[in-house]
């Protein structure tokens, strides 16, 4: 019995490793996805950071999950909200469609391609993370290769100048396929966004009634009041620029004001005097 043992010890340490061999050579990494660090404007909306890859196989499925680390002054960018009844008789689902770019991308041509963010409120548009999934057509997978994936829409909220720390990581997990349906090792490396300056720092160069500081006044700047009045929402950009009727203090009445300017002819927004 003890001769068997040291017999099948060393074949066993010997199977261990070529196991071993075997599993690092299937795991060899064959795909490369980065979030590209990027810097972008405070208080503005609508704003692109690069997804790249690098593959050394042909790719045909992407699942990619994107996640911003600091959700209190960053959200993915929301194109279009679609009201679900019929998964859920009864209830209202709520799908919210993310904005993204695949203009010159790999996957502009892809059969389909869909990014979703998280359900929730219906007027106020925060989206933390978002879920971009799709499909090459059949035989035309992304080639062995590198280049532009797709771009992001992000929004940067309004950060008062004081703010030191203007870093906002976004993180990326997932996966790939090849055309058989296979799943492609691949390494994830997210991304930062630099946060630059109020884009508003002078009184002179902000617009009245422009609250959210992307440099038009309408209807977005009524619900971004109404949100952050009523729901908590994030801080006016900057908040002298929301006492529309001055009246030196911010209330419903300078929502009103708004809405008789964006749709009824009432007077323009005057804040100079406070310059």
């Amino acid at each position: 019995m003890q001769g068997r043992n040291l017999i099948s010890f060393p074949v066993a340490v010997c199977l261990f490793c070529l196991i071993s061999a075997a599993a690092s050579v299937q795991a060899q990494t064959e795909a490369w996805v980065t979030v590209s660090d990027t810097s972008l404007e405070s208080g503005k909306t609508h704003q692109m950071v690069t997804v790249l890859l690098v593959n050394e196989v042909p790719i045909r499925g992407v699942e990619l999950w994107f996640t911003l680390g600091r959700p209190v002054d960053t959200d993915f960018t929301t194109d279009w909200i679609e009201l679900d009844t019929l998964s859920s008789p009864g209830d209202t689902f709520v799908i919210r469609h993310c904005k993204i770019d695949t203009s010159g991308s790999l996957v502009k041509d892809f059969e389909w391609l869909e990014a979703h963010g998280e359900a929730g409120d219906t007027v106020y548009l925060d989206c933390d993370w978002v879920k971009v999934a799709g499909m090459a057509q059949y035989g035309q997978p992304i080639p062995p290769g590198s280049g532009v994936l797709f771009r992001l829409y992000v929004d940067i909220l309004c950060l008062p100048d004081t703010t030191q720390d203007r870093m906002a990581p976004i993180f990326v997990t997932g996966s790939l396929s090849d055309p058989d349906g296979n799943r492609v090792e691949t390494e994830f490396n997210g991304g930062s966004v630099f946060m630059n300056k109020t884009v508003c720092d002078s009184l002179l160069d902000c617009i009245c009634g422009d609250v959210n500081a992307d440099g038009n006044v309408g209807l977005v700047d009524i619900v971004y009041m109404i949100n952050w009045m009523f729901k908590g929402g994030s801080d006016l950009c900057p908040p002298i620029m929301g006492d529309v009727d001055f009246t030196r203090r911010i209330s419903l009445s300078d929502i009103v004001y708004l809405i008789n300017y964006s749709f009824r002819g009432g007077p323009a927004p005057d804040c100079t005097r406070y310059y």
